[in-house]
This record gives structure tokens, C-alpha cells and sequence, in this order.
């Protein structure tokens, strides 16, 4: 009787269970032990293509690029006294599915809800 690769049926000599072909498809390096190094590798860099589609997706969505200088315009009315327009230079620093990050010239970090940001920025 041969012996059969568990996985794809391919002869295979006595005491092994799997092949060369499918041991390496497994993750497994050459002396048989579970190796996830290469494949955490494949996973980092498939999150990272995968990010950098969804930030060109928003970026084409709304307008607004990663390290884009914007000026947004905020206008508040304090207790008993007039109303208050302030505009402020900031730089988009990442995009994200709900929010927008931005940086002022002082390192500040600011986080805007989209419609939020649109309504506030000055075109």
C-alpha cells in the first residue's frame, strides 16, 4: 500500500503525512515545524494594500488628500456676546472610514466627523 499526502493525495514516502508541495503551502519550513513568519509578512502587507485602496477611495470621495494643507472656519457665540468666526490652517494627516485626522502648526491633533468637516472647511 502507498502513502498518500493527507491534503492532496500525492504518493509520498513512508512517515510522512503531507507532501513538500503542500508543507510549504501550510506554512510549514523544510524540517517540518510550523513556520508563521512568512505568512504574518503576506498578512502585513495585504492590510497595508488594502488601507492604502480605502484612503484613495475616501480621498477621491471627498476631496481631500492625505497632507493637504486645508483652512477650516469655526464660528461660535459665546453666553451674552456676539458671534465668533476663527479660521485655522491644518494639515490632513490620515483619513478614516467615520473621521478625518488633522494637525495644526502647534502639533495639535483634531479629529472631524466628515459632515463635520465639510460643513467647517473652507474651500
Amino acid at each position: 500500500m502507498e502513502n498518500r499526502c493527507a491534503c492532496c493525495g500525492e504518493i509520498i514516502p513512508e512517515g510522512r503525512q503531507v507532501c513538500k508541495k503542500c508543507e510549504v503551502k501550510a506554512g510549514m519550513n523544510g524540517e517540518g515545524y510550523k513556520d508563521p513568519t512568512a505568512e504574518q509578512a503576506l498578512w502585513g502587507l495585504r492590510k497595508e494594500e488594502k488601507r492604502r485602496s480605502y484612503v484613495k477611495a475616501l480621498e477621491e470621495k471627498y476631496g481631500v488628500h492625505k497632507g493637504d494643507t486645508v483652512v477650516i472656519q469655526e464660528t461660535r457665540r459665546e453666553e451674552g456676546k456676539k458671534l465668533y468666526k476663527q479660521t485655522r490652517k491644518m494639515k490632513v494627516v490620515n483619513l478614516y472610514q467615520k473621521f478625518v485626522l488633522l494637525m495644526d502648526k502647534n502639533g495639535f491633533h483634531e479629529c472631524f466627523f466628515w459632515q463635520e468637516f465639510l460643513q467647517k472647511w473652507k474651500r
